[in-house]
C-alpha cells in the first residue's frame, strides 16, 4: 500500500495542474483573521454548487464571528475531490482535517487507517467533555468503524432514503392508488405502459432505471419481496449469506426481467446514465429511488417540460408479511478524518475535536442547517420554523452553499421544521416518521479482506450476470453458472470472512 502511495505522490503535480482551480475559504490575512479566535484549523472539503462559499458568505462569517473559528478551507469540486485527496494523502500533504467522501471504506482509506495514518477518535464520543459530539448517533458511529475503531467524524445523513416515485397525475388519470407493495407497483407500470396515461398517444413505459445502477436497484427492490440486502445474517445456519442464496432476490430479478421483456421497462437501460431522464421527457412514469432528494429534483425537471406534471412518492412499501420495509442507508456520507502527518500531538488533536464539538451546539446546528432567523426562516407561534422556497434558495445557493458538507450534524433537528413547498415537507416528514424495518448489507459495516483486495474484479461478475439476465441475454442456468464462478473466484471466501467478522461483534 505504501509503495502504491509513493507512486501516486509522483502524480501530485500533474493532478494539481489538471484541476481547474483550487478555492480557499476563510480568507484574508491569516494573522489578522486568527486574532481572538478560539478554534484554528485547516480543512480540505468538496463543494457541489458552481462556486464554493465565499470568504464573506454568511456561512464563513458565522464560523468566524459566532464560533470564533478561523477555518482555512481548501475547496475542491466534487468530481475531482477524492482523486485529489488520494494524491495528497500519498504525498503526506493533507491539512489538519480532510473529508473522505462516501463509505470511507475503500481499499486505500482502509489501508491508511490500518497503517496508523489517521488518529483514532473513539474516546471523544460519549465523553461529557464533548457534549456536541455526544449528539452524534451511535448507530452511525458503529457503521463507520473499521476493525472496531472509529477514525472519522461522520457527516450524518438520514438512515432511510429509499422508496418509489411516480407520476401522480398519471395515477389519478388512470384511477390508480398509491402503491403499497410490489403487486401494486407491477400494476402501475403495466398501466403506464399500456393505457396512454398522458393522453398524447406517445409510447410510454412504466419503469426506468439507469444501467450503471442495475445491481444496486435490484438489490434494493428485493427487500420488498422479503430479502435482506446483498449480505445478511442467517440465524438458522449462523452464517452470513449472499443475496443469491435467497429466493426473494430472484423475485426481484424476475420482476425486472419480466418488465423488460414486456416493454414495461425503458429499453435503453444498459446505456442510460440518468434514470430520471425518461421521466423528465414524459416517456416513463416510475422509478425506485435511493436518495429522497431525487423526488424534488424530478418534480422540478419534469414540470419544466410538462407544467401539469405531479410527482408522488412513498417510502411505505410493504413486504410479504404486510410490514413496511426498506433498504437502509449507512447513515453517513463520508466524514472528517485527522491525519497524523499534520496533527502530530494529542493536545492538537483535542483542539481539532473541540471545533467539531462546537459545531454541535444547538445554535450552530440550526444555523448551518437552516440559516439565519428572519432571513432564511421565521419562527412560528407553535415553535416551529418555516422556510419559504425563496429563503431555501438563498440559503442553499448564496449564503450557506454546501454548508451540509462541512458539518457532522446535517440531520440533527433542534426545532420542528416547516416548508412552504408541500412536496418538500412530505419528503422531510417521510424520513422523520419512518418506523418500518430497515435492512443494511453486512458488508456496508464489516470488512472482508478478500473483497477489499479483489474489489470490482469480483463484484463485476455478478453485476454483468444480472444485467445480461435482466435483458434476456442469458437464462437462469447460465446465471447460476456465473454465480458459481463468482463463488469460486472469491465469493465463498468473502462469505467466510464476513461471517467471522459479524459473529465476533454482531450489530
Amino acid at each position: 500500500m505504501k509503495e502504491k502511495m509513493k507512486a501516486a505522490a509522483l502524480a501530485l503535480v500533474l493532478v494539481l495542474v489538471l484541476i481547474p482551480q483550487v478555492y480557499a475559504g476563510g480568507g484574508g490575512d491569516r494573522s489578522a483573521a486568527s486574532e481572538g479566535m478560539v478554534h484554528k484549523l485547516t480543512m480540505m472539503a468538496n463543494f457541489n454548487e458552481p462556486e464554493p462559499p465565499r470568504a464573506d458568505s454568511d456561512l464563513m462569517q458565522y464560523l468566524r464571528n459566532n464560533l470564533k473559528a478561523d477555518v482555512q478551507i481548501e475547496w475542491y469540486p466534487t468530481p475531482v475531490y477524492m482523486d485529489t485527496f488520494y494524491v495528497r494523502l500519498a504525498a503526506a500533504d493533507l491539512p489538519d482535517t480532510a473529508v473522505i467522501r462516501g463509505s470511507a471504506k475503500l481499499p486505500t482509506e482502509v489501508s491508511a487507517m490500518q497503517d496508523g495514518m489517521f488518529w483514532e477518535l473513539d474516546k471523544y464520543f460519549g465523553n461529557s467533555a464533548y457534549p456536541g459530539l455526544a449528539k452524534l448517533s451511535q448507530s452511525r458511529l458503529n457503521n463507520m468503524k473499521v476493525n472496531g475503531k472509529i477514525y472519522g467524524i461522520p457527516i450524518e445523513r438520514e438512515l432511510v432514503q429509499a422508496g418509489v416515485l411516480y407520476r401522480k397525475d398519471w395515477l389519478n388519470k388512470l384511477g390508480l392508488a398509491e402503491p403499497r407493495n410490489m403487486t401494486d407497483v407491477w400494476n402501475i407500470i403495466e398501466a403506464f405502459s399500456t393505457r396512454d396515461p398522458d393522453g398524447a398517444g406517445r409510447e410510454v413505459t412504466g419503469l426506468s432505471m439507469k444501467g450503471n445502477n442495475i445491481t444496486a436497484k435490484i438489490t434494493d427492490v428485493s427487500v420488498y419481496y422479503g430479502a435482506q440486502m446483498e449480505w445478511y445474517w442467517d440465524e438458522a445456519t449462523r452464517t452470513v449469506k449472499h443475496e443469491t442464496e435467497n429466493p426473494a432476490y430472484y423475485q426481484s430479478l424476475n420482476f425486472h426481467r419480466d418488465a423488460y421483456a414486456r416493454r414495461y421497462f425503458v429499453q435503453d437501460v444498459v446505456e442510460l446514465r440518468d434514470e430520471y431522464l425518461p421521466i423528465h421527457q414524459g416517456r416513463a412514469g416510475l422509478a425506485f429511488f435511493s436518495d429522497i432528494n431525487d423526488v424534488i429534483d424530478t418534480q422540478i425537471k419534469t414540470a419544466a417540460v410538462f407544467p401539469d406534471a405531479e410527482i408522488g412518492f412513498t417510502q411505505q412499501l410493504q413486504g410479504p408479511d404486510g410490514s413496511v420495509v426498506s433498504r437502509a442507508h449507512v447513515g453517513y456520507n463520508g466524514g472528517f478524518f485527522v491525519p497524523k502527518t499534520s496533527v502530530r500531538t494529542e493536545a492538537r488533536l483535542e483542539e481539532i475535536m473541540k471545533y467539531f464539538d462546537a459545531l454541535g451546539s444547538d445554535d450552530a446546528i440550526l444555523t448551518l442547517r437552516r440559516g439565519i432567523r428572519d432571513k432564511h426562516y421565521t419562527v412560528q407561534s407553535d415553535g416551529s420554523i418555516l422556510s419559504t422556497d425563496e429563503q431555501i434558495k438563498a440559503f442553499r445557493e448564496v449564503d450557506f452553499p454546501d454548508a451540509s458538507l462541512i458539518t457532522p450534524y446535517g440531520v440533527t433537528r433542534v426545532m420542528p421544521e416547516r416548508f412552504s413547498d408541500p412536496l418538500l415537507q412530505a419528503t422531510y416528514d417521510s424520513m422523520a416518521n419512518y418506523n418500518g424495518k430497515r435492512y443494511l448489507s453486512i458488508h456496508d459495516v464489516y470488512l472482508s479482506p478478500t473483497l477489499t483486495r479483489l474489489g470490482v474484479n469480483l463484484t463485476q461478475i455478478i453485476i454483468d450476470a444480472r444485467a445480461k439476465y435482466m435483458v434476456g441475454d442469458i437464462n437462469r442456468a447460465q446465471f447460476d453458472a456465473e454465480v458459481a464462478r463468482w463463488r469460486a473466484a472469491g465469493g465463498d471466501e468473502v462469505k467466510k470472512e464476513l461471517t467471522a467478522a459479524f459473529a465476533a461483534n454482531p450489530w
